[in-house]
């Protein structure tokens, strides 16, 4: 429970969470991810703000309730059931998930619950294929001896 709170303390969740509200304001949300993450969330943080109608999980029959932390439990694949507006995505790894969602519930927001920055899917792929992001370095170190150069490049990709 302390890395959990030492995470949502790094990335300013209090301040997320209050976005996040007047953002949604009164959507009906169900948010992705029964996890440890999710569980100290929402003991340390007030979520009362937020009109939470489920939480889903891939692994929903391993909880051993209904209910987590008093809302209820509920598949992945129900989630459209729900009539929800909104699906928070309370994973730190929370991109392929997303975009998981996003296909398959195209009429549903689909949005990261814990974000500890904003990167563009361009860049999150770049970041997590370290090889390719190894042999972009050798190209620009071996072809660009002007900056500016390598700058442009970059803003391109990204």
């Amino acid at each position: 429970m302390q890395e959990e709170i030492k995470y949502l303390s790094k990335i300013k969740f209090n301040r997320q969470l209050k976005k996040i509200s007047k953002t949604l304001g009164n959507k009906k949300i169900v948010i992705y991810g029964a996890g440890k993450m999710l569980e100290t969330a929402m003991k340390k943080y007030n979520f009362s703000s937020l009109n939470i109608v489920g939480i889903s999980d891939k692994n929903f029959q391993k909880i051993n309730s209904a209910n987590f932390l008093n809302l209820p439990i509920i598949a992945p694949e129900n989630i459209g059931e729900l009539e929800c507006e909104c699906v928070l995505v309370a994973l730190k790894e929370y991109y392929n998930i997303t975009q998981d969602l996003k296909q398959k519930y195209n009429n549903i927001e689909v949005l990261p619950l814990f974000e500890s920055e904003i990167i563009s899917p361009y860049k999150f792929r770049i970041l997590k294929n370290r090889n390719f992001a190894r042999n972009v370095q050798i190209v620009f170190n071996d072809h660009f001896s002007n900056k500016n150069s390598y700058f442009n490049v970059i803003k391109f990709i990204l």
